[in-house]
């Protein structure tokens, strides 16, 4: 049996959220809350998580995950200085459960601090163009 070639092609898509520690402060520290809500049989091809603004406080890290693994994609990032991290690409394939990437900041004393976090991803089934 042959392989089939497929001709549909698509474009991966690019999710930009921002958040500052504010979006976090009425939260429990170490609990996720959704940032980037991704379309049901999406795969994260890459993505980063940017501090642009330190931190403060008591070793403050975040996590870049969802609702069954907080740490899917980055696992406690020291949040404590301004950095670029890529995320790490599990190829998890979204659910209706799951949909979301979600931030988890774990802090202690922290009153300020913002970053944004980038998610390119594809969409199972989808096509743009017929490659010709």
């Amino acid at each position: 049996m042959a392989i089939s070639n497929p001709v549909e092609r698509q474009y991966p898509l690019v999710a930009r959220v921002y958040f500052a520690f504010a979006d976090f402060s009425t939260t429990t520290t170490g609990v996720g809350i959704p940032a980037i809500t991704l379309p049901v049989n999406s795969i994260v091809t890459k993505g980063d998580l940017v501090i642009l603004n330190a931190f403060d406080g008591t070793t403050p890290t975040l996590d870049v995950g969802d609702a069954s693994s907080a740490a899917r994609y980055e696992g406690a990032n020291d949040a404590t200085a301004a950095v670029v991290t890529p995320l790490t690409i599990t190829r998890f394939l979204t659910t209706g459960s799951e949909p979301s990437v979600e931030l988890e900041l774990t802090w202690t004393d922290t009153t300020t601090g913002d970053g944004y976090l980038e998610v390119e991803y594809v969409i199972t089934g989808r096509g743009n163009e017929a490659q010709p």
